[in-house]
């Protein structure tokens, strides 16, 4: 559970940091790499006003790169 909410923490903060946009207003881009996390599993979490919902999940590349693309939601959340 603690390597859980360690990788919603790092999401989080990538998400801030690292959210793009592209030429396509209807989805986002959250990409970057984390030093010795090869093959680890990093969630993509909505944080909502009441709950905690899983959006996406993907093993980190041996790199230790890694990319999400989604939907952008139509109002703004966490």
């Amino acid at each position: 559970m603690k390597q859980v909410a360690c990788y919603s923490s790092v999401v989080i903060i990538i998400l801030s940091l690292f959210t793009c946009c592209s030429g396509n207003k209807d989805r986002f881009t959250i990409e970057g790499t984390i030093k010795g996390a090869a093959g680890k599993t990093l969630y993509l979490e909505n944080i909502g006003t009441t709950k905690l919902t899983l959006i996406d999940s993907l093993k980190i590349a041996g790199d230790g790169s890694f990319r999400f693309r989604y939907k952008r939601p139509e109002t703004p959340d966490f």
